[in-house]
């Protein structure tokens, strides 16, 4: 086999998002991308394309690495990066994207490099050990359950759809000041979140689904489901924000049973959950609605 490393151009973009929904969709636990939220990152202003590699034979994308630079004032400066994607077995693919990972990140002055690895995400906890990274820490814990398996009532009660004119502000809200993140953080989150859900009704109103719980006082809970553009079979749900002065069994078991109710008869089978770093003690909370959480960890390779 004879193939050339080469660096990044806008026709890669959609080469890559094909590569890896072939590859992860194998996975338990896949990144979720799209072509526009790729293309959305690849054209913001702090896009460095020096620090994506491509593994290419007669025109042809057998594999691929990106990686960032990180400005953290206080820590020091560090790079990500993400380990190989190949769908050769060819192991010199991966090793050559890995080596040409390192060595840029060293010429920017990098001298550590985080990366995720763990159970459900196809070899990574593998390639970390081979590369030399070595398991720091927890960053989140995800879950995957079929909708039948999902111990819930049925129950509604008090659940209604989100409407987007009443409830902006509140939700905003509850982003920027009620879910552990700094004011940016939060704003930047809700943000996200919310031109996502734009994105996806443009392509079909029943890909996302929000609901919010209220009482006399106000909202009382608040949660999304937002379906896979590669498999709309399947969705993520945010945890479920709630107030605290409020059942939180039972308000979690309507919002699941609402969400379920509508958009199960629009072929929703797959419920994946993710929880924060904030939020990683939930998973004893969630286990009681059929949830299992495994764990995605920080593996740190020390370049210097």
């Amino acid at each position: 086999m004879t193939f050339e490393i080469v660096s990044y151009t806008p026709d890669m973009i959609k080469k890559q998002v094909d590569l890896l929904w072939e590859i992860t969709d194998q996975w338990d636990y896949p990144f979720g991308t799209s072509y526009a939220s790729v293309e959305k990152q690849y054209s913001s202003k702090n896009f460095d394309p020096t620090t994506r590699f491509y593994a290419v034979e007669d025109g042809k994308l057998l594999g691929y690495i990106t990686s960032a630079t990180v400005t953290d004032l206080e820590n020091g400066d560090y790079a990500t990066s993400r380990f190989p994607m190949s769908i050769s077995e060819n192991p010199e693919i991966a090793d050559r994207l890995m080596d040409s990972v390192v060595n840029r990140l060293r010429e920017l002055g990098m001298q550590h490099i985080e990366a995720y690895a763990g159970p459900g995400m196809g070899n990574t906890e593998q390639m970390a050990k081979k590369y030399g990274f070595t398991r720091k820490f927890t960053r989140f814990k995800r879950s995957k359950i079929t909708i039948d398996d999902l111990k819930v009532s049925g129950n509604i009660a008090g659940v209604r759809n989100y409407n987007d004119i009443a409830d902006r502000e509140a939700i905003k809200e509850i982003f920027v000041s009620k879910i552990g993140l700094t004011y940016e953080e939060g704003l930047n989150r809700y943000n996200s979140v919310v031109e996502a859900k734009h994105r996806k009704e443009v392509i079909d109103p029943n890909r996302v689904s929000w609901k919010v719980a209220e009482d006399s006082n106000g909202i009382t809970a608040f949660s999304y489901f937002h379906r896979s553009d590669r498999n709309p079979s399947t969705c993520v749900f945010s945890p479920i924000w709630s107030r605290e002065d409020v059942d939180q069994s039972q308000i979690t078991d309507n919002i699941l049973s609402a969400q379920i109710e509508t958009l199960k008869p629009h072929g929703l089978k797959t419920v994946t959950s993710f929880l924060p770093p904030r939020s990683l003690d939930l998973d004893k909370f969630y286990v009681k609605f059929g949830f299992t959480f495994a764990p995605t960890y920080v593996y740190e390779k020390i370049i210097s």
